[in-house]
């Protein structure tokens, strides 16, 4: 994934976050603020500059003092991510309408007050930072999604410029807040279709809180979440929400469809379009083997190469590559020439104790769970920490040619097996 693309994949978040309901009473704290204040443009770019410096700042932070391993390991670890599975899911409740989350205004209120006394630039920074308490509740999980899921790119730069989209995405709307203050001040604040907008927002948060505990769910091996039941909790989610789109047809025709095409995923498994987000199924694994030295001994007893395969529960880009490229007939019909040996960097299984290669390469460290062993293997050997990474290796475990990441150009992919 290149960084233009990181940066895209954040400027989505943060238009996202624009729907949520949390940033919205911070657009009459922007007009009210700078109605009394009467000033031009050069207010409101500062103003959009400080939104955009509160959260890239925080991504540096973040990035500089736990680095990209550390998120990596964070994305699948089962605290965080039933954590996150929880707040999503109480957010969407609330969304739709169950019952309504009053965030404590004291904190926001202070900055407000403090934000009119002061003057100068530290009033706008104050104002901007109101702007962050208020919409902290639904900023948080897309901005740990975002951090979590953009530092496992394997690239130290890759939070910072993924946060950078997002804060654009969040800064320019309130910039134009704040230029023209009279405008916005006569807008309609609700109606019938922002009831519908909170409720659709919630289906999603919902249905994505359900992709958290997954993660947690097969790193741990707990295995309590099939593909099946994935994708009958999502049908469920879209029927519910078509019911409640049922007066709008033209809109809710589209959770209809997505429920249908659910469906049928269950029964005939062409889930091509939701697959990035599906649990692994373990019986359709491609992999021979999930430890290194054993897929290394078969491969010198039977002198094949090996097709080696890290890979992670919580990788979205690797149940893609599975779902349409590793699945492909001519790529299967040449990966039967391999010994496979699939290496998950997030498996939370403890190392067996029995095991000959549970220390490091250094011997300056002993692993205590098998992801931690996989993850210094790329690292250290083929200097990566991105996943999914392909490699080829002889009979032996040499390197044969350049490794791989994702490649979602099925002939590219047929071309670095051959």
């Amino acid at each position: 994934m290149t960084l233009v693309s990181v940066f895209f994949i954040g400027l989505l978040g943060g238009i996202l976050t624009l729907l949520t309901p949390c940033v919205w009473p911070s657009i009459p704290l922007t007009v009210s603020f700078f109605l009394k204040r009467g000033r031009g443009w050069r207010d409101a770019l500062l103003y959009g500059a400080a939104i955009f410096m509160l959260f890239v700042g925080f991504s540096l932070i973040v990035t500089l003092l736990f680095g990209a391993n550390t998120m990596n390991n964070l994305s699948t670890n089962a605290v965080f991510n039933i954590l996150c599975c929880i707040v999503l899911t109480v957010l969407g409740l609330s969304l739709c309408g169950l019952f309504e989350l009053t965030l404590p205004d004291s904190w926001a209120q202070r900055l407000d007050d403090k934000a009119v006394k002061t003057t100068g630039f530290l009033s706008i920074f104050l104002m901007a930072l109101t702007l962050v308490v208020v919409s902290f509740s639904c900023t948080a999980p897309i901005v740990g999604m975002l951090l979590a899921e953009i530092a496992t790119k394997g690239r130290i730069l890759a939070p910072v410029i993924g946060m950078s989209g997002f804060a654009l995405a969040l800064a320019l709307p309130f910039t134009l807040f704040a230029l023209f203050p009279k405008y916005l001040s006569t807008l309609p604040r609700s109606g019938e279709w922002m009831q519908h907008l909170r409720f659709t927002l919630g289906i999603l948060e919902i249905a994505f809180a359900l992709k958290f505990f997954s993660i947690s769910d097969q790193a741990y091996g707990w295995n309590m979440l099939s593909p099946t039941l994935f994708l009958t909790i999502w049908a469920l989610l879209a029927i519910i929400l078509t019911a409640r789109l049922i007066r709008k047809p033209l809109i809710a025709i589209l959770p209809l469809l997505f429920a249908i095409y659910l469906i049928q995923g269950i029964f005939t498994k062409e889930t091509a379009l939701v697959s990035a987000f599906l649990p692994t199924d373990s019986q359709s694994a491609p992999a021979l083997f999930h430890d290194y030295d054993e897929g290394l001994a078969y491969a010198r007893k039977t002198n094949r190469r090996i097709f080696l395969n890290f890979t992670g529960y919580g990788c979205v880009n690797c149940r893609k590559m599975e779902a349409t490229v590793l699945k492909e007939p001519d790529v299967q019909a040449l990966l039967r020439d391999y010994v496979i040996i699939e290496l998950y960097v997030d498996d939370r299984s403890p190392v067996p104790a029995t095991t000959a290669s549970d220390a490091s390469p250094s011997g300056s460290r002993r692993y205590h769970e098998l992801g931690e062993k996989w993850a210094d293997l790329e690292a250290t050997r083929f200097h990566s920490i991105s996943q999914p990474l392909y490699v080829i290796l002889s009979p032996e475990g040499e390197q044969l040619k350049e490794p791989v990441g994702y490649t979602p150009d099925v002939e590219e992919f047929i071309d670095f097996l051959k």
